[in-house]
């Protein structure tokens, strides 16, 4: 063609896209987003109506956070991977729970924050917690590890072992980690 003559519009065929991925510099959550990692429970001593649970703590807390643990205890079956594996909160997760498994006797547990002496464990009544029994439960928090100790199994029987880590963070937010669980 000649220079001065303008050429005919042209099109491109259609083609197929090409994915192309960027890079970008991701943010690393911080203390106040961080969960904490959950716990590796193990058997200590079982008795006919006696078991030892214990687990080295998870995570340390710094400054004025708090660190405690939620047992969640079963008989015969065990909890599906969609409640273990869940960040849900504990009043809502023990609802479905007992929804979801009405047939599976459950104890729901709490720990006192703190690594230290003999703490007053909670039991789950169905709207709150309470002092747990010190005849049925006792429990021991180091500075290395949290035993319990469980007094109300009957015998010929298999029990479940769940374990979270709960950390609330100077700024009142509260972090939990999936359970772990030994049997």
């Amino acid at each position: 063609t000649e220079p001065n003559n303008l050429l005919d519009k042209q099109t491109s065929i259609l083609s197929v896209l090409i994915a192309v991925t960027t890079k970008t510099d991701p943010e690393i959550p911080g203390g106040e987003d961080m969960r904490p990692p959950a716990p590796v429970v193990q058997i200590k001593d079982v008795k006919i109506d006696t078991a030892t649970v214990f687990w080295d703590h998870a995570v340390k807390a710094v400054g004025n956070e708090e660190v405690s643990y939620e047992i969640i205890r079963t008989k015969t079956n065990p909890i599906p991977a969609k409640y273990t594996d869940s960040y849900v909160d504990s009043p809502e997760l023990y609802a479905l729970l007992a929804t979801d498994l009405p047939n599976t006797e459950m104890v729901f547990l709490k720990t006192p924050p703190g690594t230290s002496g003999a703490g007053s464990l909670q039991i789950w009544t169905g709207t709150g917690y309470a002092p747990a029994d010190t005849a049925d439960y006792g429990l021991t928090i180091t500075e290395l590890d949290v035993t319990l100790v469980d007094r109300t199994l009957t015998s010929n029987e298999i029990y479940y072992y769940y374990v979270r880590t709960v950390k609330k963070t100077e700024n009142g937010k509260i972090l939990v980690s999936v359970f772990n669980y030994n049997t």
